[in-house]
This record gives structure tokens, C-alpha cells and sequence, in this order.
């Protein structure tokens, strides 16, 4: 993943190394080596992971769910089929005015709200385990429109919030998370 003038100037620099090294190059999902390098250790007789494991990639960029029997050894069982989760986060915390980066600022205004809106949630179904966050950033930015605290994204943004507009915006929060 990644943009394509990158990711062709990357592919085109590994294979000039390999080239002039005469050493073969291997491709590697770069989201699975996200949960190998929760392997790699200091102490090499220091085990963290035992398997078999679950593992959970949660990025900007990526949602995806494994079974992980060894270092290198995984099956996706689930994956986001929209946004990411922290790219949900980063959007919910603009509808929300809560800054960025939005996941940390999302969560400090969802420790002082209560659930009390009931969003949708993000897992799909019960025949397969994988994730959509387009559907919950759309609900929760027609309630924040619905209860007056859509402030960033409004275009007649007001200039702050009452105690109560702070309270449903919280409250948002703590739904959405």
C-alpha cells in the first residue's frame, strides 16, 4: 500500500541492490511484518508472544485481524473494507473540532462523556470477521449535525460550545469510541 511513485521507486531501488549484490529479493507484506516485529526481541529467550496468537494491526492506513501460529506464520481472518480505524478517528475528531492527532484528543473527550448515543457498529457480519468505519463516521456526523456540535465541518462554525454543546459533543465521543 502506499502511493504508486513511491512504491515504484522503492521496487526499482531493492531490485538494483539485489541486481548488483546478486542477492535475491523477496517480497513482504508490509502489514504482516507489523506483527512480526512484535517477535523481535532483545533477549532472545524472552518470549512475549505465545501461539498461537491473535494479532490486530490498527493504523492510519490499515484494520486487519489474524491468526498468527508463528513469527511467520499468519492467515487474515478479518480487514477493514472502507477506512481504516485511525483514519475514522482522524475524521470523527475533525467532525467533533477535537484536533489532532485525532485519536489521543478523541479519547480525552470520550473519558468525560458517557455512551449514550448508540452508533452502529463496525463489524459486518456474522459470516466473516471483517470491518467498515464509513458507515460509523456517517452516523456519527448526522447525530453531531442532528445535536448542534458538528463544529468542524460546519461552514457557520459557532465560536465554541455551551456546557451543554460540550456535554453532547462528549458524549458523541464516548459513543463513537
Amino acid at each position: 500500500p502506499g502511493l504508486i511513485g513511491s512504491l515504484l521507486v522503492g521496487v526499482s531501488a531493492a531490485q538494483a541492490l539485489a541486481w548488483s549484490t546478486t542477492k535475491p529479493l523477496i517480497g513482504i507484506d508490509h502489514v504482516q511484518a507489523h506483527l512480526y516485529a512484535a517477535s523481535l526481541l532483545d533477549q532472545p529467550n524472552e518470549a512475549i508472544i505465545r501461539y498461537p496468537a491473535i494479532g490486530l494491526v490498527v493504523s492510519g492506513g490499515h484494520t486487519s485481524l489474524y491468526t498468527v501460529t508463528g513469527p511467520t506464520t499468519m492467515q487474515r481472518l478479518g480487514k477493514t473494507i472502507d477506512d481504516a480505524v485511525g483514519e475514522a478517528y482522524d475524521k470523527a475528531a475533525v467532525i467533533l473540532d477535537a484536533g489532532y492527532p485525532g485519536g489521543p484528543r478523541l479519547d480525552k473527550l470520550a473519558q468525560r462523556g458517557t455512551a449514550s448515543v448508540k452508533l452502529p457498529r463496525s463489524l459486518l457480519g456474522n459470516d466473516n470477521l471483517d470491518f467498515s468505519f464509513s458507515g460509523l463516521k456517517t452516523a456519527l456526523l448526522n447525530k453531531a449535525r442532528e445535536q448542534g456540535v458538528a463544529i468542524g465541518l460546519d461552514q457557520g462554525r459557532p465560536e465554541g460550545l455551551d456546557a451543554a454543546g460540550v456535554e453532547r459533543r462528549n458524549a458523541l465521543a464516548a459513543g463513537f469510541q
